[in-house]
């Protein structure tokens, strides 16, 4: 069973990790968007898929499909040796790790994140959260709801920022 404070100690350190190489890549935010993707992405039910349900593309805790993974290393991590570096550090460019290496998978997922253009939204806001979320890491054409990712982020995410 994964524990959210020992889930958002292993975002931290990860995020941070990738902070020292590529500024931006950590903040209160980043974080909660990376639990909020993590607690909404694979729960079905009360379980966690480390695999997509279905027999689908998607691996660990953030569901990254192996098609994004390759993206990534070619289109934004070839062209940044620090911060591929420091992704390389966590894990070695294997896809396979991002089923069972929770600190890359959020590595790559963050990622995903900062391709997008626009800026992340304040730490704490559920629904511009689960808005950011739908359209940069989800997608028009993705099944997930805005709606579960909120729910879920004022459920499992929030409580562990109260004072």
């Amino acid at each position: 069973m994964i524990h959210l404070p020992d889930l958002q100690i292993i975002v931290r350190t990860a995020l941070k990790s990738l902070d020292k190489a590529d500024r931006g890549q950590w903040s209160i935010a980043a974080e909660q968007l990376m639990l909020g993707t993590a607690v909404t992405e694979p729960l079905v039910g009360r379980d966690m898929h480390l695999f997509q349900m279905g027999g689908g593309p998607a691996l660990g805790l953030c569901q990254v499909e192996r098609a994004t993974h390759a993206s990534l290393w070619q289109n934004r991590l070839r062209h940044r040796p620090a911060l591929r570096a420091a992704v390389e550090a966590i894990n070695p460019r294997n896809v396979d790790a991002l089923a069972w290496n929770i600190a890359y998978n959020f590595a790559i997922a963050r990622q995903v994140y900062r391709r997008a253009p626009a800026a992340l939204p304040a730490a704490g806001d559920a629904k511009a959260m689960a808005a950011y979320w739908k359209r940069w890491f989800n997608t028009s054409g993705g099944k997930g709801d805005p709606k579960v990712f909120e729910r879920r982020f004022k459920r499992y995410v929030l409580p562990l920022y109260a004072a």
